[in-house]
This record gives structure tokens, sequence and C-alpha cells, in this order.
């Protein structure tokens, strides 16, 4: 037997086999030795086909002798170590799928994905009625096709031309001249005196063989391998010679020779001259404008160039973006100047006048100035240096709404971190503004001219800042900010500093592309002197490599919209509907947007006033468009030392002469007072004429609940209901039928004994066994037991049918990948409750005879019951506490800025590591290190990947993890481990965690959970804390119930620390005035809502041992009357959640007396004496009151007249 080495060449990508075959064999044996192992390779190589490639044999080298099949090996190779190549024609492969990819959905195993196209203008309306494309599109369609379809749909030739090739290998060549070797492990071996080093495309590297070590030699030899081997033409590139050692002793008239040969890299020539040009300015930028069309995801936008171009849907993982099987592409048409076109950085140049500011339709000077000097005193006024964090999302949060445009929420995001957005960016931006200053700008004003709207973007952005600062928000939800947390997501090579271009590898070091990465793994072609190898990521950021992918290389990095966060963000309460936040009168009241400028910083600063004026501020310049006002000139003549900003001018500031332009403006302010525009750019309060009316007129409006109540024409009632009637025989037509509810036995089926331990551990067991035993007989006792166990299906059946809906609601809104990730989640735990309830019903009869049977040998603990005027009783706690195990987080994964954990870790120039939020606030100001006070040379960030690393394996306790895998259990894993969640004040989150686990480990990793939050805390589970021992936890805990992690805070109490504090909860059902049971509780409880139901029928039960179960209740917090005998409140449907959260100042504020479950809002200061008496001892208890009543009135009003209307 015989061993051959062959390398297998595909396009610019390489792979090396050993194939072990008897030299007697035909080279057809080899042939298909290298066929059957291609798919192992098919990664490696690039492949996509599922046909058979067609390969063939070569000696020497890729284009070398070809071998016939029909040949002998040992004729054609008599030297075994010889190489052969084989060749794979990638060409055939791309022409067989040049078939049109959208019309190939005909077969059954090819996914299909709708495309829904939504513009600024559509985006107006709900982006769920926007219609997709009629066409499924396929998964295997290109981005450039998928470019030209949204093209074709929106009216624009399909077919765009060339994509622009943007690759540069000048700084990956230079470093591997200065930095790599061939790599000596490698199979195949090379002359270093006589191998060419060639980098071309996206950091391919190749080794090509040269007779001698002339340039004229290595260029022939590089221009042939190009043009014969990959069949590329050069002349659109530049083939750049870099490094190398010349041989000085040897003179010849043009050809050099060379000691050490140099690496040829070759470049685009698009990128080499664009560089080259950038200082330049083209002088027929107006003959050469044209309208492009950008396309953006909801994450980042998606750039179209020749390295992403036939990157397919799914390879690009935009499968992961799907909603409910649809793909929301966001359109912007846009102005462009084609190749002369750059985008400007600096404030100067962001703001100033370029196609990509202007909507298509065009806009006036007068109206591009006020936009453009609005946005840049609005990004100084939302910098993070001038606004706290909360008020900046709140600002995103309201252009989100107004908007309903990713895109322009992304580019406004940019704009408010100091940072340069591009050019689709800038066009996503201003289109979205033109389209919501349709609503304010009063056409008659403008004289319906549709190219004056962007007159009236100051008082648009003052609308969005008084807005932002008044916005409702949930308390419980206000530490996290959906907007303001976008992640920015670094995509360049930190070796080249360049972009990656599309296809890429995840390593520690950061991104590199594939080819990068193929040269200098352990068989590749290079290696490193002064560095190890990139290893490669562990687990791969699918979100990372969608944004490279879909970027082509255009940028260096990316802020990602993250439309899941918000979308489960409860943070504000507005339910994203902007009508609940704006009134439509406040659109049109131009007056009243003029004076909410006033009060944010957005007045107009007459020119005579400037030099007391705080830069930047608004101001008007010699035509009377505005401008901003920037500083005082250091050095300048008198009387010009104002410096303005100009967004028309060439200049980036000019210094001005205030006396000049406030004669010039006078006509022109006369002009517009006439007209009515004065308002767009109306100074300030102060230079307001204030009169005293002749004459006030007040109308007042009756606003209260009955104004909803409907109109009272017995005529337009009947038409509705009658209208009604007919909707809901169409509803209960459509709907589809329920199907039956069936065990799941991929899931665990709980038996008789897990059954009764369930029971028996239960929260409300002691209420069972109490509700059991007012049964005067064992055929009471039985009925009562049967009711138990109906009212836990109703809580149980509760919790499943709110997953479902979680589960159903998820489909319709989440995208793929979050849907994917959450909905396994879900998925197990709905059919674990789903199971275990139907097992409850299974085995009904036993358990009944069993919570009989505990009637004798159980006994129930005091139920703490409350009534007026009785003391607060004193219990003790069932564990002394004790102190904490003293576990810390490693002090490398903090911070050093904000001393928390880091969870987007990156390095500075000068090689520490810090949170990317905070270090990029701290250079926004500050040009020095925060570690070594010494002034960094750039403020380049690099991402830190292996810190990140070892940071998520800290978190995800992997080290306590891996102490328990190690002994090599034989049993299933599923049997092996335990599923407990944790439940924090921040979060809460599911582990399956090894059923050896010690209980000590159990801390540390609920302290690692908590990201090292808690210097003191303590683990309860079912009101009992678990103690850090030894012992193994599956002996303390049950998995079906949570532990708690719960902060013990040093508070200042009258009471003894052995004593706990209670809390006093009051269950009220059908009667506001009284409650049905009042019990005391310890305010660090476990216990859950539901427990409250269990306490209900247990005082119930004891007032009437016959009593019956009634229909499943809904919980009510915060009653309050609304006026007109109309009650509302705060519903709870997740009943299963604890309720030591709503034992605060804010839920819990009743009173120790009898009171009315409904707060009347009085203020009256009269209480009883015993309220009075213990709030004068300081220790006044908490009283929480929930009201178990029915499901509320459907939040979609009918569409019925209203007494309001018919006022109005």
């Amino acid at each position: 037997m015989a061993r051959y080495t062959v390398n297998v060449a595909a396009g610019g990508r390489r792979a090396s086999l050993l194939v072990v075959l008897s030299s007697s064999q035909l080279c057809s044996a080899l042939h298909d030795s290298v066929t059957s192992r291609l798919p192992a390779l098919a990664t490696k190589l690039g492949l996509t086909d599922a046909k058979q490639p067609q390969i063939t044999l070569h000696l020497e080298r890729d284009d070398g002798p070809m071998l016939d099949l029909e040949d002998l090996l040992s004729d054609v190779l008599p030297d075994p170590k010889e190489t052969v190549y084989a060749v794979i024609d990638i060409h055939e492969e791309q022409s067989a799928s040049s078939t049109p990819p959208q019309l190939a959905t005909s077969g059954g195993s090819t996914k299909t994905l709708r495309i829904r196209v939504v513009t600024p203008e559509s985006a107006q309306s709900r982006t769920n009625v926007v219609n997709p494309i009629s066409t499924p599109v396929s998964t295997k369609c290109t981005l450039k096709h998928l470019k030209g379809l949204v093209q074709e749909h929106l009216g624009f030739p399909m077919e765009e031309g060339d994509c622009p090739a943007l690759e540069c290998n000048c700084s990956f060549a230079r470093n591997i001249d200065e930095n790599a070797v061939l790599n000596v492990d490698r199979t195949e071996d090379h002359d270093a005196l006589h191998t060419a080093i060639l980098v071309h495309s996206n950091n391919v590297v190749v080794a090509i063989p040269v007779d001698d070590n002339k340039l004229s030699t290595i260029q022939r030899a590089t221009n042939g391998y190009m043009e014969r081997i990959l069949e590329r033409k050069l002349t659109d590139k530049f083939t750049n010679v870099l490094g190398g050692v010349v041989d000085t002793g040897v003179q010849l008239s043009e050809d050099k020779s060379y000691l050490k040969l140099p690496i040829m890299a070759i470049c685009s020539k698009r990128c080499h001259s664009h560089r080259q040009d950038q200082g330049r300015q083209a002088g027929n930028d107006a003959a050469q404008r044209e309208l492009v069309v950008d396309i953006h995801t909801s994450e980042c936008p998606l750039e179209i160039t020749a390295h992403n171009a036939d990157i397919t849907i799914e390879a690009a993982r935009l499968e992961d973006c799907a909603v409910n099987g649809i793909i929301d592409i966001y359109a912007v048409q846009r102005w462009t100047l084609g190749q002369n076109e750059r985008a400007d950085q600096g404030k100067a140049g962001i703001f100033k006048k370029s196609e990509s500011w202007e909507h298509h339709i065009g806009q006036t000077d007068r109206g591009l100035a006020s936009l453009l000097s609005t946005l840049r005193v609005f990004t100084e006024l939302t910098g993070d240096q001038s606004m706290e964090d909360g008020q900046r999302d709140s600002i995103l949060h309201m252009i989100h709404l107004l908007t309903r445009f990713p895109p322009a929420v992304r580019a406004a995001h940019i704009l408010m971190r100091g940072e340069t957005p591009g050019l689709p960016e800038r066009a996503a931006l201003a289109q979205c503004l033109y389209e919501v200053l349709k609503n304010v700008v009063p056409l008659q004003t403008v004289r319906s001219d549709p190219k004056r709207f962007f007159e009236g973007s100051r008082l648009l952005f003052g609308l969005i800042l008084e807005k932002a600062k008044n916005m409702k928000i949930n308390l419980e939800e206000s530490s996290t900010l959906p907007y303001i947390g976008m992640k920015v997501y670094d995509l360049r090579n930190l070796i080249t500093m360049h972009p990656v271009l599309s296809e890429s590898v995840q390593t520690m070091s950061g991104l590199v592309d594939v080819g990068f990465h193929e040269a200098f793994e352990e068989q590749g072609l290079l290696s490193w002197i002064n560095r190890d190898r990139c290893k490669v990521v562990s687990t791969v950021d699918s979100t990372w490599d969608r944004i490279a992918k879909v970027s082509g290389g255009t940028r260096t990095q990316a802020l990602v919209f993250d439309p899941d966060a918000v979308r489960t963000s409860s943070r504000y309460v507005d339910s994203n509907d902007v009508k609940n936040v704006i009134s439509p009168a406040e659109y049109v009241d131009l007056t009243y947007l003029a004076n909410l400028c006033s009060r944010n910083q957005l007045s107009v600063i007459p020119p005579a006033r400037l030099a007391s004026a705080s830069a930047p501020v608004l101001t008007l310049d010699r035509d009377g468009f505005l401008a901003v006002y920037v500083g005082r000139a250091g050095c300048a003549e008198a009387g010009r030392d104002i410096l303005m900003f100009r967004p028309a001018s060439m200049r980036e500031e000019e210094a001005v002469d205030v006396s000049i332009i406030t004669q010039l403006l006078e006509p022109i302010l006369a002009q517009r007072k006439a007209d009515g525009s004065i308002v767009f750019e109306a100074y300030g309060d102060s230079h307001r004429k204030l009169t005293a009316p002749d004459e006030i007129t007040m109308i007042c409006v009756d606003l209260s609940s009955s104004m909803d109540e409907r109109c009272g024409f017995d005529d337009i009632q009947n038409s509705e209901d009658a209208e009604e009637e007919m909707q809901e025989q169409v509803r209960s037509t459509v709907a589809p039928p329920q199907a039956p509810v069936e065990e799941n036995s991929a899931f665990d089926l709980p038996g008789p004994d897990e059954l009764k331990e369930y029971i028996r551990s239960h929260e409300s067991y002691d209420d069972f066994i109490a509700i059991v035993g007012t049964g005067k007989d064992d055929y009471h006792r039985r009925q009562n037991a049967e009711k138990v166990f109906e009212i836990l299906k109703q809580l149980l059946d509760q919790q499943i049918e709110s997953k479902r809906k979680q589960l159903e609601g998820l489909r319709q809104q989440a995208s793929q990948y979050y849907y994917r990730t959450r909905s396994e989640i879900i998925d197990r735990d709905m059919n674990v409750l789903n199971n275990r309830s139907l097992r409850l019903q299974k085995y009904r009869s036993l358990l009944c005879a069993w919570l009989i049977a505990c009637l004798g040998n159980v006994s129930v603990s005091d139920p703490l019951t409350w009534r007026p005027g009785e003391a607060i009783p004193k219990l003790h706690k069932t564990l002394s506490t004790t102190e904490s195990p003293g576990f810390e987080v490693p002090p490398e994964y903090h911070c050093p800025i904000s001393s928390n954990v880091m969870e987007d870790p990156v390095t500075t120039v000068d090689g520490f590591t810090y949170e990317r939020k905070e270090i990029e606030r701290w250079l926004r100001f500050n040009e020095r290190s925060p570690f070594t006070n010494l002034i960094l040379p750039s403020n380049d960030l690099r991402p830190n990947v292996h810190m990140q690393e070892q940071i998520t394996a800290y978190m995800n306790s992997s080290d306590i993890m891996a102490k328990y895998t190690q002994s090599g259990n034989r049993t299933r894993p599923s049997s092996n481990t335990m599923r407990i969640t944790f439940r924090s004040p921040l979060e809460t989150r599911s582990m399956d965690l090894p059923r050896e686990l010690k209980a000590a480990d159990l801390w540390e990793i609920a302290f690692r959970l908590t990201k090292g939050r808690y210097t003191s805390y303590e683990l309860r589970h079912r009101n009992v804390r678990i103690p850090a021992t030894q012992e193994l936890a599956v002996n303390m805990i049950n998995a079906a119930y949570e532990v708690f992690i719960t902060p013990l805070e040093p508070t200042a109490s009258s009471t003894s620390s052995g004593l706990e504090e209670l809390c006093l909860i009051k269950v009220y059902h059908n009667y506001y005035q009284d409650s049905v049971v009042s019990y005391w509780t310890p305010k660090q409880t476990t216990k859950s809502l539901a427990s409250a139901v269990f306490r209900y029928y247990r005082q119930r039960f004891m007032d009437m041992s016959t009593y019956h179960v009634e229909q499943p209740f809904i919980f009510w917090t915060r009653l309050h009357d609304t006026g007109d005998n109309h009650i509302a409140g705060t519903p709870v449907y997740d009943h299963w959640r604890s309720m030591a959260p709503y034992f605060n100042s804010t839920d819990s504020t009743d009173k120790l007396a009898t009171e009315s479950v409904v707060d009347k809002n009085s203020n009256d200061d009269v209480s009883d004496d015993t309220d009075h008496e213990h709030t004068a001892l300081g220790i006044r208890p908490l009283v929480f009151k929930v009201f178990l009543g029915g499901s509320p009135r459907s939040s979609k009003k009918r569409d019925t007249l209203s007494r309001l209307d018919v006022l109005k």
C-alpha cells in the first residue's frame, strides 16, 4: 500500500488529504477516494452545492499535467511522495445554481420566507398591516437578488449593476512579511527561495512556485495564477509588492533580485483610488446625482458588495430575524453622487448639507438648514455627558413611536453617542422625520408645498424632548434601557485593522476572514513568529456573524438595534402607541410647540444676543435660515468674533458680524410674519409680546368614566349591536376547534409517590389539610379533598394557558432566533405543568385518600389570622441568619471604572480592559487613560473575546459543573440532573444542575448568577433557609418550586433580630367593604399569590364545611374609584409569582384597621387607635390588599358611539 498526498483546490481555497491506496489500482480509485471525502471538507472549501462536483487530477501543481483516470497509479506516480492536486471546477457549480432562487419554491424541502418591504411612509401605519411581497422567497436566494426584489417592488430596476469590491490585502501582506514564516509542520514542504506568497480576495493566502527570485518572474507567476487558475481579470485590481529583502549585490537595469521574496497583495482598485481621491471634490456633483435604494434589516443596514452579493439568506442567518415567517426589510430612497460621495466626519461634516439628508422629492434650503441645525443642537443636548441614560432612552423610544422605523432610531442613537452615521442611516432618519412632519406642519402655512415640511423640524424636536422628559415608565422595570442598551459589534480584523469582508471566523482575538484563519491554522500555509495561533471561540455569536455578512466589509463597527429587547421590555406603559403619548391636537398647535422648544433649550436666539449666550444655541444667519452659534473666535477682528455654523456653507465655521445680520433680517422676518411662517424660527420667550386678553372663554368637559358609556340613542345602539352580533358569529365560525389535551411522554410523567411529595412540599399544604379537616365525616372529607384538587387544577390550567399565550405571542411578534431560543424553555415548562395537571386528575382518588389519611399524622401550623383590634403576633425565625459564604468575583472580571462585572469587555490601545459603554463614556470627554493618566494615542477599542469567554464560563459555573461531570455517569443525562429555577430581585433563570450537587456549590452558583451584586444574601426555598453545607442539595429542595436569592441588607429595626418582620394580607371577594380573611406572613416569604386563594378557601370552608369551588379568580391590586361607581385596578395574571415584591411602600400602603379594598383617595388623617399606636411606635407594618375577582373588560373597545363622542 502507498500513501498519496492530495492537495484539494476549489477556487482560492485549499485543503489537504492523505489517501492510502495500492499502486496497482487505477487513477480513478484515487479520484473516487477524494470525491467520497469531500463532504468533510465542504465548509473549508466553501462548497454549497449538493451535486457531485467535477474534479480533475493534476501532477505537482494545480495547473500541472492532468492525469488520465484509466492509467495505473504505479505508472503515473512511481514515487508516492509526489504531490497530486485535485482541482474542483466551481464554475459549473455556480452556473447550475444560476436559476433565480426566488422561483425555486416548489420543492417541499426548500424553505421559504415572506418579505415585507417597509418604507418611511408605509411605517406610519402599523407595520403588520403592510402586505408582504406576494411571492415567497427561498432561503437560497442571494442577498443581491433580495435587494433586486425590493427594488422591483418599489418600481426601480431590479439589477443595480456591479457590486463594489472593497478588499485591501496590503496590511495583511505587510504583517506576513514582518511577522510570519512558512509553516514547517505542514505536510507539504515549500522552498522559501522558490515560493512566492500571494494574498488575494478575502485574505486568501496561496503559495506560488517561481523559477527564480527576480521581481518580473514573481509578477508573471502572480498574474498567471490569477488569470489562468482562478480565471480572474486584474484590470480592476492593484498588484502591490510588499516587503522582501532586495539583493543589492546584483545590478539589474530594470529588474530587482531578492534574497527574501516579497509578499504579493492584490487589492481592489476602487479601494485604493478612493483613498487617493479623498481630498478631491467632484466638480459636477449635480450631474452625477442618481437615486438609489438603501435596504436595512431591523438590526443594521444591508450593504451589497462583491463579497456578500452571493451569500444566501440562509447562510447570512437572516431567517433568525423573521417574525412569524416574515422578514421586514426597511427600504429608503436616497440621492447619491456615486463613487465621488463619502461620509464626512466631525460635526461640521455630519450636519453639512448633502444629498443623503435630502428627501428624494427635494426640500428648500430653509428646510434643510432648519433640520440640520436643529439636529446639531439636539445631538449636543442629548449626549451622555449632558443627559442621564434613562432620559436618553425615553427620547429614542419617542422617536421609535413616531417613526416606527428602527433604522431611524439607530441613526438617532449614533448621533447621540457622538459618532458619525453612515449615508444610509442619515437618509433613513431624514425621511422618517419628513413623514412625521406631515402631521406637524399645516399645509396652509407652507402654501401646500411638500418641499417645505423640513421647516418645522425645530418644533418637532421640541415636542420629542418634552414628551420624553415626562414619559411614564414602569418603576419595576426602570433599570432596563432597551434602546440605550443597543450593542456595538466590532467588525474589524484586529491585526490588519480592516473590516472583515463577509465570511468570518470568530476567534479569541476577534473576527478574521476565513482565508486569514485557514492560512494560520495548524496545517495552514503560515505560522506566526511572535504570537500563537488564534483559537476559535467555543460558542459562535450568531448575531455577530450575521452583522459581518450583511455589512459586506463596508464598516468597522455596527450599532445593532435589538427588536426583541424592545418588544419584551415593559419599561414604558404606553403600549407602543404614540396616541397614548401625544394627542392629535398637540401636533397642529404651532404656538404650543414653539413654547415647548423654549422649555427644552431649542429657542432661537437673536444674533444681537449671542455674545451673552452659552454655545451651542440656535440662531439665524444672514439669509434668515437656522444656524448654530458654536462659540467665540479666539483671535478675531473686532465685531467679527461670533462663530456660526451654517449647513449650506462650504466652511466649517464662519466668523460673522451680528450687527450686519440683524439689519439684513428685518425685512425677512417682516415677510415671514405676514405669511404666518415666522413661528418656525420665532425668537425665545423674552422676545414675544404678551398682551392681556379682553375676554377668556373657559370650556369644561366631563371626562369621568360614565362618558365612555354608550350614547343612549336607540337606533344607533341597535345598529351597533347587530353589527357586533354578526362579527361574533364570524369569529365563532373561524375559530379552530380546541385540540384535546394529552400527556407528553417526552417530559417527566410523575407517579403517585412523586405527586405525594409535590403536594406535601406545596406552599399551601397546611391549607389543604385544614380544608379537608373541616369535613364532619369521611364522606364530606372526601368531597373536600376533591375540591382541593379542583382548585389546584384551576391554578395549573391558568398557568398553562398563560404559557400558551406567551408562546403564541412570541410566534406572532418575536424574531425567529428569539422565538427558537425561548420557545424551547416555554414549551418545556408548559408540558411539565400539563403532565402534572393530568396526573393529578388520573390519581385523584388515590391522592384524596392519602390526604385524608394525613389528617391525623400532621400538625397544622398557626394560620396567623388577624381581626381588627388584635396585636401584631411575634413569629420567630425558623433558622437563625448566618453570614453568607465569602464568595468573590475574580477582580479581573470587574470593569475598573464601574466595578461591575463586564458584559462587553473591550481593550484600549494601552492594553487595559473595560466595559465598552463605560470606557466609551470616559473617552468622550477625557483623552487620558483611566489607569495610567497618560494621553492615549487613539480612542480605538478592540473586543476582548478571550475575557468575554472567561466571564461567560464563570457566570455559567462551568468549573463547578465540571467537577460533577468528570465522574462519568452511566445513566441518562436527564435522570442525572434536576432543573432548578433561581429567582432574584432582578431576574429569573433556570439551570440543569447535577443531582450530586452540594448545597455549598448551590450557594456559589446563585452568587455567580447575580454577578456578585449582593455581598450578603441567603437562599430560601419554601420559606426555609437553605444552609451552605456539604449536604446534597437534592435533599433540601424540590425542583417543582423556585429557589429565592434574597439579599440581606442591614436595616434598623425595633424588633428583636430573632423575629420575622411580618406583613398583613387582606383578601377580598364579592364585597369591597369587608375582607374575607386577613392573615400575617413574613416579609421575606417565598409564597406565591396563589397561596392567597387557598387561604381564602380555607376561611370559607371553616365558615361552611360544604362550600363550593367558584370559577377561577383573577387577582386585582391597587383598586381605586374612578367616579360614577366605576372601579379600576391592576390585574395580576401570573399568580405563580412570589408575593414578596408587593410588600413595598407603593403596593402595601393600607391601614391596620377595617377598610374597603377600593382606595377612595381620601385625605383625612383619621385612623383607628391601633393604627395610630403602631405608627407612633415606628413599627407600622405593611398591609397588602388583594381582590379575587373576574376577568377585566376587554381592552379592545367596541367600535360604538360614546357619550363623549356625542359631546365632541
